[in-house]
């Protein structure tokens, strides 16, 4: 199969003449935790941020998309940014390709909602939406009305922060009602009712502070 896969991609322009264009990381599938004692380590050496990953997720052993799955979290959290992550279904009739990256990619979209409810911050949604084509503006306008709240809060605005907590809970809505009308993005569809109900608490001036000095924003609360 590594002899197969390296001349697939050595046929592709660009790569025809050069050298060391592929370097194999031997995986041990019998010894235990060889995976997150060796592979990853050796992985972390050869790939640094700024580089762009594209993963092909077909085959092994059942762990294993589990393990790339992992892989792809890691590398990421260091700065490469997944590009595309495909699974290749040579056993049905049509023998397709089908692109997975989105399945890779929602975690960030959960991690992006569990950072705001815990911190404020938007960092990690605003990368998530400018990274997805389909992004709606009314989720975008959703993703400014949070970061515009978490900037009133932290600042210390508090003659802003009413303002700012209904406009974020009208773009809520506006929000939720798109999604369940085009169910373009079913994981935001799921998540933002929970996520609706755990902002609800926070949406008087006696939650926020709660929520300030539950988190050690102590000066802010």
């Amino acid at each position: 199969p590594y002899d197969y896969l390296t001349g697939q991609i050595a046929l592709f322009e660009g790569a025809q003449g050069k050298e060391n264009i592929f370097d194999r990381v031997d995986y041990k599938e019998t010894e235990k935790d060889y995976f997150t004692k060796t592979i990853i380590p050796e992985i972390l050496q050869r790939i640094h941020p700024g580089d762009t990953i594209f993963l092909e997720t077909s085959g092994g052993q059942r762990n294993n998309v589990t393990q790339m799955m992992l892989l792809a979290r890691i590398l990421t959290y260091q700065g490469t940014k997944l590009k595309c992550a495909v699974y290749s279904d040579f056993f049905s009739k049509e023998k397709e390709i089908y692109d997975v990256t989105d399945s890779f990619r929602d975690f960030d979209l959960v991690n992006g909602l569990n950072e705001f409810g815990s911190t404020g911050a938007t960092g990690m949604l605003e990368s998530y939406f400018k990274d997805t084509v389909a992004s709606s503006k009314t989720v975008v306008e959703l993703v400014q009305a949070m970061k515009e709240l978490n900037e009133t809060i932290i600042l210390g605005r508090i003659s802003k922060i009413q303002n700012k907590s209904a406009n974020m809970k009208k773009k809520l809505e506006s929000a939720k009602n798109e999604l369940d009308t085009q169910k373009d993005n079913p994981i935001l569809a799921v998540l933002l009712p929970i996520f609706r109900n755990k902002y609800e608490q926070l949406s008087s001036t006696p939650e926020l502070i709660k929520w300030c000095a539950a988190n050690n924003l102590i000066q802010l609360a």
